[in-house]
């Protein structure tokens, strides 16, 4: 089985709830928009092996979330489930259905800028290591935090780029900047600084 692409989880993971009827704590546990989601313990091992490392070579790599699945003796419907489930996001950047996904998803920012120095600046939350990125990284990050969604996001940058324009950048347009995207918001949940959301997709 290939996985080509990147596989990113979806949602911000809570700890165990324990529920009232005295059967214990539910060992998985995702927010995802308003809701809390229940995953089994496969489920909740699959979700985060999902989750992108600072010192994975390419976050969100398909290819590695498969190697990882393998080693734990995970079946691999496992991640098809909370693909079905809205759990996990699949794309592969270069391909048309980016697009679609791209209108759903969307970037929550769990830190904020932490400081500056040089040419770059930190990001992260209180108390963890940071990412230190350029600015024009910094600038993806942010548009992807502050739009709807990711592809609202890579019209942001596309105008950017042309801030003298007066209508709304083209799919065509959008494509540099979705690829963009979708290379640097991983670092960022690699490093904390963020999760992915979904929501109804956006007009395109």
């Amino acid at each position: 089985m290939s996985w080509p692409g990147l596989v990113l989880p979806v949602g911000h993971r809570l700890g165990p709830l324990h529920g009232l009827d005295g059967s214990g704590p539910v060992p998985g546990v995702v927010r995802r928009g308003d809701a809390a989601e229940l995953l089994d313990p496969a489920e909740a091992a699959v979700w985060d092996l999902a989750r992108p490392r600072p010192d994975d070579p390419l976050p969100g790599d398909a290819a590695l979330l498969e190697q990882r699945v393998a080693r734990a003796r995970l079946e691999p419907e496992h991640v098809d489930r909370l693909l079905a489930r809205d759990l996990l996001v699949r794309v592969r950047p270069e391909d048309p259905a980016v697009v679609p996904v791209s209108a759903r998803v969307r970037a929550r920012a769990l830190g904020s800028c932490a400081g500056s120095r040089a040419d770059a600046l930190v990001f992260g939350v209180p108390g963890g290591a940071g990412l230190t990125v350029s600015a024009a990284d910094a600038e993806v990050w942010l548009a992807a935090v502050y739009a709807a969604d990711l592809w609202s996001a890579a019209a942001v940058l596309r105008a950017f780029q042309d801030p003298d324009r007066t209508t709304v950048a083209t799919a065509a347009e959008r494509a540099g900047p979705l690829a963009r995207l979708w290379s640097v918001v991983p670092r960022f949940l690699a490093a904390g600084c963020g999760h992915l959301d979904v929501g109804e997709p956006a007009a395109r």
